[in-house]
């Protein structure tokens, strides 16, 4: 083939005047791509990386520290174990790989070597970490799904989210990855999805994975919408809550996304204020929350606690707290009966109010107990009258909450 052919190009050719071997190499891939299109993908990814440092030149970009290609595929071969029956019958191949520049070359009889010989003796490898493996291998699969916009990167995605949701939040080492898994079950994270994004994510998540649970206690079945080739099929994605260390977790994070929600949700307002819901405009909070956040559910945290559907109100209120000066103006008339209350009273009162505000509700036993029995060891009884006990008890009745099947 003439030289000329390999060394010019209409595509690369206004790269010469700038960077005469940028231009050879791309024109030199073009040239051989119909002959030989395995060294043809080969030098363009020589192309890339030489692009890639021309930029980080020209912007004076700093380079982070990470292995090159061709130090991940040496990693892998020297994890192979000489002691496997499979990798002593190809020892020699492996030896020269291992102590050559084979490797850096990559050349067509590398690659062939690579992908018939060595590849299947990757599964004789001894896995340091299993799950952070098969995260990788996971993850691998959404990216492949993503590049090519098939419809099993909403599988992956449901599959990740479901392995996600059974990490065991009690473990310090998990709650120190909070940042990264609000953002991997955030909406947005999914809706404008990036390869950058998710090798983010696996590299921050990989070590955690070894800490997820089976079994639990309450469980929620979320639907999952997942789009084949025969159209829509629905799915289900059980969320499950393991014991009440994972519960006070789940609450905290529930906590949070309320918290960042009241401002701007009216329904949320209403329970603050102390205001009754229709059932409608809860199944619309239930499902703005699942919308903006897959995974986590008002519903779960509510089974959990062993409410019924008509009883998550009470759930929200508890998350989110009542509203300071509705709490006040409820104390209002009862205040105004007892216009002479001592100063221990009113140090009690002040509690009380404060509590509920905070908690949205209470239990009668929670007046004998920290922080009221701070007041007085016998808690309310050392503070009031026994009639004026009963009194404040039944203006309480719209807080009081009878225990649970799980504690809180």
């Amino acid at each position: 083939m003439d030289k000329a052919l390999l060394t010019t190009s209409v595509n690369f050719e206004f790269l010469r005047p700038d960077n005469e071997p940028l231009a050879a190499s791309g024109a030199l891939a073009e040239a051989v791509l119909h002959i030989d299109p395995g060294s043809a993908l080969t030098r363009l990814r020589g192309f890339a990386e030489e692009v890639t440092k021309a930029i980080y030149k020209e912007e004076l970009l700093p380079r982070l520290p990470q292995s090159s290609f061709f130090e991940l595929l040496q990693a892998d071969i020297n994890d192979l174990p000489d002691d496997s029956i499979a990798v002593k019958r190809e020892l020699r191949l492996v030896h020269q790989l291992r102590q050559t520049d084979l490797l850096k070359t990559l050349d067509a009889s590398t690659q062939h070597l690579l992908i018939n010989t060595i590849s299947p003796l990757m599964s004789a490898r001894v896995l340091r970490d299993k799950h952070a493996s098969a995260l990788d291998k996971q993850m691998a699969m959404i990216e492949r799904c993503l590049v090519d916009r098939a419809s099993c990167f909403e599988d992956g995605r449901d599959q990740l989210l479901a392995e996600l949701d059974r990490l065991a939040v009690n473990i310090q080492a998990v709650r120190r990855k909070d940042d990264i898994l609000a953002e991997v079950r955030s909406a947005d994270f999914w809706q404008q999805p990036g390869i950058d994004k998710l090798e983010k994510a696996r590299k921050e998540l990989r070590g955690i994975m070894k800490y997820r649970q089976s079994g639990g206690g309450g469980a929620y079945a979320m639907p999952s919408t997942r789009t084949g080739d025969g159209g829509v099929k629905e799915g289900e994605r059980e969320v499950k809550i393991a014991g009440a260390n994972e519960a006070m977790q789940y609450r905290r994070r529930l906590k949070g996304i309320l918290d960042a929600m009241v401002e701007a949700n009216p329904t949320l307002q209403k329970i603050r204020k102390g205001e009754s819901i229709a059932e409608q405009e809860l199944k619309t909070l239930t499902s703005t929350i699942l919308t903006s956040h897959p995974g986590v559910s008002l519903d779960t945290l509510n089974e959990f606690y062993g409410r019924t559907a008509d009883q998550l109100q009470l759930t929200v209120r508890e998350i989110i707290g009542l509203d300071r000066q509705a709490v006040e103006t409820h104390f209002t008339r009862f205040l105004h009966a007892h216009p002479n209350l001592t100063a221990q009273q009113v140090r009690f009162m002040n509690l009380l109010k404060n509590y509920i505000a905070q908690y949205g509700s209470i239990m009668v036993e929670k007046l004998y107990e920290p922080p009221f029995d701070s007041i007085s060891h016998e808690g309310i009884d050392g503070v009031f009258a026994p009639e004026d006990v009963d009194e404040l008890v039944s203006v309480l009745k719209p807080f009081l909450k009878e225990e649970a099947s799980h504690g809180r």
